[in-house]
């Protein structure tokens, strides 16, 4: 009886001794594993492409829900509880409609990197944090400046802004950072460009004509009773859509 209840006993310990065992080990490897999580090396360029492309993303996504526009003080007509904005227009009759944006482009480009640059800073605020708790030391150089391109089927921001991080050890200098995402804006502004030509010349574009040679876009058209006419445009890679108003060759009422 005694023999049993001793061998019950080590069995108890051995079980226990194991467990602790196993406990001192699982804790050793999730220290370590945190340690190397905070101790890992940040790739400056790697982090600011990804932090400015999140940015991109949203506010890409916010102009196009606006129709280009997200100032709210130009010429523009309500379509379906929907503020359009006029991209060409005249306030004479008979007479075709001018270009109210001729570099609308260069006018997108800008308004985007006006919306990015505040999350570019708050990249660059939150690289500089994550190195700084890493032993290295910060001197910035040259302020921020941002530059945003709208390509066939991306955009891309270039950010540059010089500074050395550095340790007792070494010294790194960085000053140019780009991003960028895949977006249908080049196409949507530039089918735009070609209806404002062909209105503002011919006060007429025929927009079934042209999806048939172009059928990447798809377009169409609300005419108003005061003549205006809405475009609706729609990428149909990605379903995203922008709407403009054009007034042209206006007549009388009752002619």
């Amino acid at each position: 009886m005694f023999s049993k209840k001793k061998r019950a006993q080590l069995t108890l310990f051995i079980v226990l001794a194991l467990v602790i065992v196993a406990a001192v080990i699982l804790t050793f490897f999730i220290i370590k594993t945190i340690q190397l999580r905070i101790g890992e090396p940040i790739d400056p360029n790697v982090y600011m492409h990804q932090c400015v492309a999140e940015s991109l993303q949203r506010n890409e996504e916010f102009l196009i829900s606006e129709n280009l526009y997200s100032n709210k003080t130009f010429n523009s007509i309500v379509y379906r509880g929907e503020i359009v904005p006029y991209l060409c227009s005249v306030s004479q009759y008979y007479s075709p409609c001018v270009n109210q944006q001729p570099m609308l482009l260069a006018y997108v480009e800008r308004s985007l990197g006006d919306l990015v640059k505040p999350d570019a800073e708050k990249c660059l605020s939150s690289l500089f944090k994550m190195l700084k708790k890493r032993g290295y030391n910060i001197n910035e150089i040259e302020g921020m400046n941002i530059s945003i391109s709208i390509k066939k089927g991306r955009v891309d921001a270039e950010i540059k802004k010089k500074f050395t991080a550095s340790t007792e050890n070494e010294a790194k200098t960085y000053e140019n950072f780009a991003s960028g995402i895949a977006s249908p804006l080049y196409n949507l502004i530039d089918t735009t460009r070609s209806i404002i030509n062909y209105e503002s010349e011919t006060c007429e574009f025929n927009y079934l004509a042209w999806m048939f040679y172009y059928r990447d876009v798809s377009i169409s058209k609300f005419v108003a009773s005061d003549g205006s006419k809405v475009y609706t445009l729609v990428d149909k890679t990605t379903g995203k859509s922008i709407k403009f108003a054009v007034k042209t060759c206006l007549f009388p009422a009752g002619i």
